[in-house]
């Protein structure tokens, strides 16, 4: 049965042009990080406390591919183009604690 990780070669062939442009002009893979976690950060508190209507849960999806999107730019940026940091480490460890917490 297909997963979704085998799509993961595919998805990374689609997003490598723009790792590339993104390590051309300088951006980190931690910087990606960041800003994933500050957008992760405004969307909740938009959905929690300023949630005009219930289809605005309707860009739940778009905004979770966008994510995903970001978490295989950073890996990428890592591996490909060899940006490993101790700041980078911290975040990903925080990133997968904070995917595990169950609520």
């Amino acid at each position: 049965m297909p997963s979704v990780y085998a799509l993961k070669p595919a998805f990374q062939r689609l997003l490598r042009p723009i790792v590339r442009l993104l390590a051309r002009i300088g951006v980190t893979a931690s910087q990606v990080t960041l800003f994933a976690c500050v957008l992760s950060v405004a969307v909740g508190c938009f959905l929690t406390f300023r949630l005009p209507s219930p289809r605005w849960l309707l860009t739940l999806p778009v905004f979770l591919f966008v994510r995903m999107a970001l978490n295989a730019i950073n890996e990428m940026l890592t591996l490909e183009f060899g940006q490993n940091s101790k700041l980078g480490a911290d975040l990903t460890e925080t990133r997968t604690l904070s995917d595990s917490v169950e609520f």
